[in-house]
C-alpha cells in the first residue's frame, strides 16, 4: 500500500533559493493577514451594532474597491471565490509576485481556520466544548508557511537539473531515497534562523501483517507534547504534555548554573 511520508531539507543562507523562499513566506504572511483583516471587519459589522467600516478600507487599493464593495454588501462572510480574487489582486497592488495556486493555498488555510472557529463555537453552544473561542488571529510571525502542490512543481527543472522547485527557483536537491514521481507537494517554513523545506511524498510499502480487525495504537514522541496517542478504536486521542518536565529540567539547570 502507499503511505505518505515527509522528508526535511534545511536550506542554508548560501543556497540560491534562500532569499526567494523567505520573500515568499513574507508574502504569505501579508496575504493571510490582509484577507483575515477583511473578514474580521465584516464579522464585526455583523456582530457589533455600533461598528462602522472605515472608508479607507475600500479605497486603499483602487483595483480592489469594486470587489470589496461587493463583498461587504453580500451575505457571505466566507465568500471563497471573491476573497481569493481579492488576494490575487492584493499581491499585484503591493507589487509582489506569487504563483496563483500558491496564493490560493494561503487563503484556503485561512478559510479552514475560520471554519474551525465556527465549529468550536457550535460545540461550545451545544456544551461539548468548554474553553474560550476566539476568531482567527493575525500571523505575528514574519514568515508564514508556504505550500506548493504538484501543479506548481516544475518537471522541466527536475529533468534539466535533477532538483525540486518551481519555475522561479534554482531548485533543491532531492534526497536520494525519494524518486521524483513519488513527490506530491512540498512546503516551506521558517524556524528559529532556518528555512526548512518539507517534501511530502508517497512511498509504496508492503502491507502490514496486522489484521484490519486488530486494535492499534500509534504514538508520536515530542517535546512540548511529550507523547501523542491515537487509536483505531473509539478511544479518544490522548496528548501528554511535556512542559512540566521541561520546567523541572530548566529549574535544575539554573540551580546547577548558580552552584557553578
Amino acid at each position: 500500500m502507499k503511505t505518505k511520508r515527509v522528508a526535511k531539507v534545511f536550506i542554508s543562507k548560501k543556497h540560491p533559493d534562500y532569499t526567494y523562499l523567505k520573500t515568499q513566506m513574507e508574502i504569505s504572511t501579508s496575504i493571510y493577514n490582509y484577507i483575515n483583516f477583511i473578514i474580521r471587519q465584516k464579522f464585526f459589522l455583523n456582530t457589533k451594532e455600533e461598528y462602522k467600516l472605515k472608508d479607507e478600507i475600500l479605497t486603499e487599493y483602487p483595483s480592489l474597491t469594486i470587489d470589496l464593495e461587493t463583498y461587504f454588501s453580500g451575505n457571505k462572510l466566507i465568500d471563497k471565490t471573491l476573497l481569493s480574487r481579492v488576494a490575487r489582486k492584493y499581491v499585484n497592488e503591493t507589487k509582489r509576485e506569487m504563483n496563483t495556486k500558491v496564493n490560493t493555498s494561503v487563503v484556503r488555510k485561512l478559510f479552514s481556520d475560520w471554519s474551525s472557529f465556527f465549529a468550536l463555537l457550535k460545540a461550545k453552544t451545544e456544551g461539548k466544548y468548554t474553553q474560550s473561542v476566539s476568531i482567527p488571529k493575525y500571523k505575528k510571525n514574519k514568515y508564514n508557511l508556504v505550500e506548493y502542490n504538484h501543479q506548481t512543481i516544475s518537471k522541466k527543472l527536475y529533468l534539466g537539473k535533477g532538483v525540486l522547485g518551481t519555475t522561479q527557483m534554482e531548485g533543491i536537491k532531492i534526497p536520494d531515497f525519494i524518486d521524483f514521481s513519488e513527490i506530491a507537494s512540498f512546503r516551506v517554513y521558517y524556524k528559529y534562523t532556518s528555512v526548512i523545506v518539507e517534501i511530502i511524498y508517497e512511498k509504496e510499502i508492503p502491507d502490514s501483517e496486522i489484521k484490519p480487525s486488530s486494535l492499534v495504537c500509534s504514538a508520536d514522541i515530542g517535546v512540548d507534547v511529550l507523547l501523542a496517542l491515537t487509536f483505531n478504536s473509539d478511544n479518544r486521542p490522548l496528548n501528554i504534555s511535556g512542559k512540566p518536565l521541561k520546567a523541572i529540567n530548566q529549574y535544575f539547570n539554573k540551580e546547577i548554573a548558580k552552584a557553578q
